[in-house]
């Protein structure tokens, strides 16, 4: 399957907020698995673009 594929298919705004959930899973994965936390410049990343989803 080619990544821009389900875009063919789906509407751009709701296959966005699934590729945003990928970060917060990401995030969980990494703190549970490998006992890994990401520093402060990354989780303000992290805010700015969950953030950018909701914003008009």
């Amino acid at each position: 399957m080619d990544w821009g594929e389900p875009y063919k298919y789906g509407e751009a705004n709701v296959i966005a907020n699934v590729e945003y959930s990928k970060i917060i899973s990401s995030l969980i994965f990494g703190y549970f698995l490998f006992n890994e936390m990401p520093n402060s410049i990354a989780l303000v990343g992290v805010v700015l673009v969950i953030l950018s989803a909701f914003l008009p």
